[in-house]
């Protein structure tokens, strides 16, 4: 007889910003850094991590670089993915930060928040 645990993982989104201010500086320097983005509570019982992807609006930006403790992904094709290597975890903070490239012609003002991201299981 054998016993087979399915593998989990669940996210419970904690912070996230609604709306990304861009001002005069963010233009003059093509990107805003956001070192407190987003807070997630992450449960995974795989000892392989989990999957990160990331999407963006490309009519704000260009690329987006999602960091992840000491990992980071760049996004420059309107999508991409990673494994986070952080084993098996429960109820784990998980602070998420960004650097969002803007895309030319984009005015100063207050936008939609442009990212998405989403979490999955990975495989051994």
């Amino acid at each position: 007889m054998r016993i087979i645990i399915p593998t989990i993982i669940r996210v419970d989104l904690l912070v996230q910003p609604r709306r990304v201010l861009v001002d005069e500086q963010h233009i003059a320097q093509g990107y805003i850094d956001l070192d407190a983005g987003s807070t997630v509570r992450v449960t995974s019982n795989n000892r392989n991590g989990y999957q990160l992807a990331a999407r963006y609006d490309s009519q704000l930006l260009t690329s987006v670089e999602v960091r992840v403790a000491s990992q980071k992904l760049s996004v420059s094709s309107g999508a991409g993915s990673f494994r986070v290597l952080s084993g098996v975890t429960v109820d784990k903070l998980v602070p998420i930060s960004y650097r969002l490239y803007l895309a030319p012609g984009v005015r100063a003002g207050e936008h939609r928040w442009p990212v998405a991201l989403t979490f999955s299981s990975v495989s051994a």
